[in-house]
């Protein structure tokens, strides 16, 4: 089990300004240890995959992202859907 108290490290698309601004606005909205960890990790793991700093994603970066996710790591499921997404019937 990951120690919450030690963040994942800064990467070469997540870093500096950027990732400290993430981290103060997160603790200034009482996010818990836990939940500052998986979004923080989340970030990272989107700038890595696409390469780019999180401020410089477009909705289409997200998406290919989500459609990586949902097809290459977890296998197409229907178990695992994006929030807005409609079950498939």
């Amino acid at each position: 089990m990951p120690n919450y108290k030690k963040l994942p490290a800064q990467s070469k698309y997540f870093n500096g300004p950027l990732y400290q601004r993430m981290l103060d606005d997160l603790h200034l909205a009482g996010m818990a240890d836990r939940t500052i960890y998986g979004y923080i990790r989340a970030v990272r793991q989107l700038a890595e995959f696409s390469q780019l700093a999180p401020d410089q994603l477009t909705e289409e970066h997200v998406r290919r992202w989500l459609l990586h996710l949902k097809v290459e790591l977890y296998g197409f499921s229907r178990e695992f859907r994006t929030s807005g997404e409609r079950p498939l019937r």
